[in-house]
């Protein structure tokens, strides 16, 4: 966990949706991941993670009163903590 938030590439985009008509997809590059009722599923750029805390952002999320509102904190806080980075939040409850 901490060399994925420190390695020097981690920002490295590999493979991206929507760049060409057709992606390629190697073994590895789909996982399947079983969700339970009431699981979170987060998608997000590195303006907030690079920003926040595992904790903070789990916290923020857990005790936001809606989703909306959760993304809304946590871009705010994710700015608030200095990141001067573009953020994108995706926020998912099963």
């Amino acid at each position: 966990e901490e060399e994925a938030r420190r390695h020097p590439q981690k920002n490295i985009i590999t493979k991206a949706i929507g760049i060409e008509k057709e992606l390629r997809l190697d073994e590895g590059d789909v996982k399947e991941v079983k969700l339970k009722p009431g699981d979170y599923l987060l998608l997000c750029s590195d303006g907030l993670s690079d920003a926040l805390p595992d904790e903070d952002i789990l916290k923020t999320v857990l005790s936001a009163r809606s989703l909306q509102e959760a993304v809304k904190l946590l871009i705010d806080k994710a700015y608030s903590f200095g990141s001067d980075d573009n953020i994108t939040v995706v926020l998912y409850r099963h």
